[in-house]
């Protein structure tokens, strides 16, 4: 079960709790200006700003639920994610999550440069909540499904985005989760080894107890998820049924562009 009340991410800075710092960058801008009198340095007033990446969020899912998230950039979907997975812990409110989750977000972050592959690799299987000896066992097919042959042995600072991608959807699909979040549906390497991601992905979509699905794509929701909450500015919009909630918030977007466009003709006939 997935449950979340009141739940708000603060971002950025008080002016009342950064105040010595701020005077700090000023200093530190005033003895810039002496040096480079051509370019001075200007403290930009968002330091002293803050917002609410969510606000007053709540929502309960349920076993056997699968939802979709869906909202315009900046709506906060990723950072309610990442809240849900356990990565940001929230400014204000309670999450709780029962069971084994399994997060599929920016799979290429979050490995230490400077160690191995296969350093890397047993660090984040511990951190999924893999036992040592599970973890043992998993390894072969792990590398295995990796590809990345002898690399897997060279510090992961050698690794290409896409090699670092590789080894985080290995080790993080190598078992079937009780909550799987997953941040759009991801392709990862070339054509061959996509296919194999999405077969995986199948396999633990079907069989993962819950669902948790942020995409843009409307048909893929449908295909996937019973039920969609729309996130918008931080807060829930709606939460319903899919196709009620899809139907808004397409009107929603349709609304947007025709003022968008609007918009654009009036500065252009200006």
């Amino acid at each position: 079960m997935i449950h979340l009340k009141d739940v708000g991410v603060r971002c950025g800075r008080t002016a009342h709790r950064d105040r010595n710092f701020n005077r700090l960058l000023k200093r530190t801008a005033g003895r810039l200006r002496n040096v480079f009198a051509k370019q001075p340095v200007e403290i930009a007033s968002s330091m002293t700003s803050e917002f609410w990446s969510l606000r007053d969020v709540s929502f309960d899912i349920g076993q056997g639920e699968s939802v979709g998230i869906v909202g315009t950039n900046g709506a906060g979907k990723s950072t309610l994610l990442r809240v849900v997975g356990g990565i940001y812990r929230p400014t204000t409110g309670q999450v709780t999550v029962n069971g084994k989750i399994t997060p599929l977000l920016a799979l290429q972050h979050g490995f230490n440069s400077e160690l191995t592959g296969m350093e890397n690799l047993r660090m984040a299987g511990i951190l999924l909540g893999l036992e040592p000896e599970q973890l043992e066992e998993l390894i072969p097919s792990i590398i295995e499904f990796t590809e990345l042959g002898n690399f897997i042995d060279k510090p992961v600072r050698t690794y290409s985005s896409g090699m670092l991608a590789r080894l985080g959807f290995a080790v993080s699909t190598a078992v079937v989760p009780d909550v799987l979040i997953l941040d759009e549906v991801m392709g990862v390497g070339d054509g061959a080894f996509r296919e194999r991601c999405k077969e995986r992905l199948v396999t633990l979509i079907d069989e993962a107890r819950i669902l948790l699905l942020c995409s843009h794509n409307m048909n893929y929701l449908k295909e996937r998820c019973e039920r969609v909450i729309w996130m918008n500015r931080g807060q829930v919009e709606l939460d319903g049924p899919v196709d009620t909630v899809l139907e808004r918030y397409q009107e929603f977007l349709s609304l947007k562009g025709n003022r968008a466009a609007a918009t654009t003709k009036l500065k252009q006939a200006g």
